[in-house]
């Protein structure tokens, strides 16, 4: 059997959790097709061969893309030499425009077809142009149904099977292991903290988390706080709020790779604004959505504000309301954000109810299944017709 080699481009943690798990899947399906590429750590637990590590590279705003510009342009310049020498059967790109929208339109002059996955900006529903991908004839399959007509009102094969992370976005332990393994009271209040995945993120979060977590302790000696973390952030992660939390801090726990978990058995959350507070959405753990930024970044977002949507968190886009609580740059203090917890605590079966909604918006699982399917029809894989057969 023929070997079919596609090349994969991925950057933000939330592209390569999507590109991992669609990799994963197609792998057992198709024995004969081999991936290599650039992601993180999940397209590499899939089985994909990793060239360049970019993961760290997800960006928001002009000013946090300058910093990265001319570390990706060098990943960009030798990722594009490699793959047009190559000649992979297709080229694979997920999310993170910045890079793959120039990707695409090398590879299409090259004569690779190329398959875009979570297309650049799929989130929004007045999408005006969709030229690289027009200009690269890129099959397309969108997380959203909007995003799937109007890419096809630009003459693109786009489709929408629903949103993977209602597959993905599920508790990996019981309530009763999760609290054996965190020291968690069974009974006791547990606030989930998720301050980002970037290191700007963090650290633009942990000090006002753990000026929250202190006054909240104040109120209730019993809560435990969960904060979301990688391994490579927890050490400072827990050196800061050492620093600021005193009493409160051995309420704390600091969880490394169980967001899903902590998501699920929280009672409330506070969330830094991205891909998580969709994930929490479909869990359904109510939520205050953050976003403070740095000082430039703020400056930004002064001078480009008319240009800027109202609403930034997921959810609420969905909707195009205020399902849950938003707070941005000096917003983002202990006094707003226990205001909004408590405001919503009030609230929850109509938060609840809007989350129903919202699964129900995304689509119907199993999502990657159908998503597999297509890949495998876009991308001619050639045991192709053997996987219809089977599963029709």
């Amino acid at each position: 059997m023929k070997k079919i080699r596609i090349a994969v481009s991925c950057g933000e943690a939330s592209g390569d959790l999507n590109a991992g798990y669609l990799i994963k899947n197609i792998k057992k399906q198709h024995k004969n097709v081999d991936f290599y590429g650039i992601g993180g750590k999940h397209l590499k637990d899939a089985g994909c061969e990793i060239l360049f590590e970019t993961e760290q590279f997800g960006t928001i705003g002009v000013v946090q893309a300058i910093k990265v510009f001319f570390k990706l342009l060098s990943i960009y310049k030798k990722f594009k030499k490699y793959i047009i020498k190559d000649k992979p059967d297709a080229l694979l790109c997920v999310d993170f425009g910045f890079f793959n929208t120039r990707l695409i339109k090398e590879a299409a002059k090259a004569g690779i077809k190329n398959i875009y996955y979570f297309p650049p900006a799929s989130w929004k529903k007045s999408l005006k142009h969709a030229n690289a991908l027009v200009e690269s004839k890129s099959r397309v399959i969108t997380p959203f149904p909007w995003s799937e007509k109007i890419l096809k009102g630009f003459g693109l094969d786009a489709r929408f099977l629903g949103h993977p992370l209602l597959d993905i976005a599920k508790a990996t332990k019981s309530l009763s292991e999760f609290q054996r393994d965190n020291n968690i009271p069974t009974k006791a209040t547990t606030l989930g903290f998720l301050p980002g995945s970037r290191k700007f993120e963090i650290s633009m979060h942990i000090k006002v988390f753990g000026e929250t977590i202190k006054k909240l302790y104040r109120e209730n000696s019993e809560s435990i706080f969960l904060i979301a973390s990688s391994s490579r952030y927890k050490d400072y992660i827990e050196k800061s709020l050492k620093a600021t939390c005193e009493d409160a801090f051995y309420n704390i726990r600091i969880i490394t790779n169980e967001t899903y978990n902590i998501m699920s058995y929280s009672d409330f959350l506070f969330c830094c604004s991205g891909t998580a507070t969709l994930e929490a959405s479909i869990i359904g753990t109510p939520m205050v959505i953050l976003y403070k930024g740095t000082s430039l970044m703020k400056l930004e977002y002064l001078i480009r504000k008319r240009g800027l949507p109202t609403i930034i968190g997921m959810p609420n886009i969905i909707l195009d309301r205020y399902a849950v609580p938003e707070l941005i740059s000096d917003k983002v203090n202990s006094k707003e954000m226990i205001k909004a917890y408590k405001e919503s605590m009030k609230n929850i079966p109509q938060i609840k109810a809007d989350f129903s909604q919202i699964r129900g918006i995304l689509g119907e699982e199993p999502v990657i299944d159908k998503i597999v399917e297509t890949f495998a029809q876009m991308a001619n894989l050639e045991d192709y017709g053997q996987y219809n057969k089977k599963n029709n």
